[in-house]
């Protein structure tokens, strides 16, 4: 397991950046980028309720890809 950090938006406005654990198998398991990033937006809003966006984008995901390298 993992902590990422990801940007949402909340139902009520606000705007917030939360830790989100990822499951690391799971997540190199996804063969191509837009599957990668659908896996960070369900696994945010499956542990934190009252999420209207989820901002994570392709320059999130290098920086997650990168901390996972290292």
């Amino acid at each position: 397991m993992e902590i990422i950090d990801v940007d949402v938006k909340f139902e009520n406005g606000q705007e917030e950046t939360v830790e989100v654990e990822i499951d690391i198998e799971k997540f190199e398991e996804c063969e191509d980028n837009s599957e990668k990033i659908a896996y960070i937006k369900k696994m945010t809003k499956k542990q934190y309720d009252n999420i209207k966006k989820v901002d994570f984008t392709k320059k999130d995901l290098k920086e997650v890809q990168d901390l996972l390298d290292s």
